[in-house]
């Protein structure tokens, strides 16, 4: 049985990043094995309108994502929930909610029994309440 996470936002993106760094360390949670892979990868999805947090989370040695599971962009959403929603014109805003699906497909195939999804993110802000 199998979690997968997808964190939105800057909100969504730093609560997983303490979540993941929490149960990496030597502590007793039965749950652990729901949220990582065979090979302690975490079973996440990382998404946001700008690379700062997801590019520090990524850089840390220590965290377990696998890069090709994060999602962003360059132009950030201002804490503006329609270009959350809608993206900056053309269809960028739809392009990374398709990378964020296909992500998201992605690790649902690696699991072994697909249990559900554990949705972090924000409800103020742009990406984390309007993606």
């Amino acid at each position: 049985m199998s979690l997968v996470t997808v964190s939105v936002g800057q909100f969504g993106n730093q609560i997983s990043g303490c979540l993941y760094r929490y149960l990496k360390q030597d502590t007793p949670f039965s749950g652990e094995r729901y949220l990582f892979d065979d090979s302690g990868f975490a079973r996440a999805v990382l998404v946001d309108g700008e690379s700062k947090v997801i590019g520090k989370i990524l850089r840390d040695k220590e965290m377990p994502f696998r890069a090709c599971r994060a999602n962003f962009e360059q132009s950030g959403r201002g804490n503006n929930w329609a270009l959350g929603y809608y993206g900056r014109g053309g269809d960028s805003g739809m392009a990374l909610v398709e990378r964020t699906l296909d992500a998201f497909r992605l690790e649902m195939e690696t699991c072994d029994s697909y249990r559900g999804c554990l949705l972090l993110h924000s409800l103020c802000g742009g990406t984390g309440s309007g993606l």
